[in-house]
């Protein structure tokens, strides 16, 4: 999230302000606590969609006064041209099929607002679980072909890498962050051009 903090000062995002802001696949809310929390945002305009109806349950205790939906990022329920930022966290690269990873950025596309942005986080390659599909940022570019490249940060050593190390030290895993040569992730801020 420090990352994230960083990249949204350094292209000007920050502070919130009244922004409408979407997390697709929201999981735990970390992204729209913080959004509220340390990014400045105002009370109104945060929202999610999760397929897991519990999981949407509990996050309108932890995050009031959020739209917070139950559903799949292939059919958003919000109007066309809702949004100034769009979040995505390790949702692409664990959906097999290519044709429902297109339909979910289809709708990414429809919902952000002319200028809006796209902050991605998600795996460039993972060499141990062959289940989840690399998202390398020329894949990332192919779902969003005329959106210009706001800026982009090689971050976070290979979980399996980095639990071993933490164990021994968390400076190592910071120093080894640093490095690059183990971060398989990528934080990708994008830009949808205006009209």
């Amino acid at each position: 999230m420090a990352a994230y903090g960083r990249l949204l000062r350094d292209s000007g995002l920050l502070p919130l302000g009244a922004r409408r802001v979407l997390d697709v696949g929201c999981g735990e809310a970390e992204f729209l606590l913080r959004c509220r929390e340390t990014w400045g945002h105002e009370q109104a305009g945060l929202c999610g969609i999760d397929l897991l109806d519990e999981r949407i349950g509990a996050l309108r205790r932890i995050v009031p006064g959020a739209d917070l939906r139950c559903g799949g990022a292939d059919e958003l329920a919000w109007p066309d041209e809702s949004f100034d930022l769009i979040h995505q966290s390790m949702l692409f690269s664990s959906i097999p099929e290519e044709s429902l990873r297109r339909a979910i950025a289809s709708e990414m596309r429809r919902v952000t607002r002319p200028h809006g942005n796209l902050l991605w986080y998600d795996f460039v390659w993972n060499p141990i679980n062959r289940a989840t599909i690399g998202m390398p940022l020329k894949r990332v570019m192919s779902y969003f072909p005329d959106w210009g490249l706001v800026g982009r940060r090689r971050i976070t050593v290979a979980p399996p890498i980095a639990r071993g190390l933490s164990r021994f030290s968390d400076r190592l895993v910071d120093a080894l962050e640093a490095c690059r040569i183990f971060n398989f992730f990528e934080l990708i801020l994008l830009r949808k051009p205006g009209r």
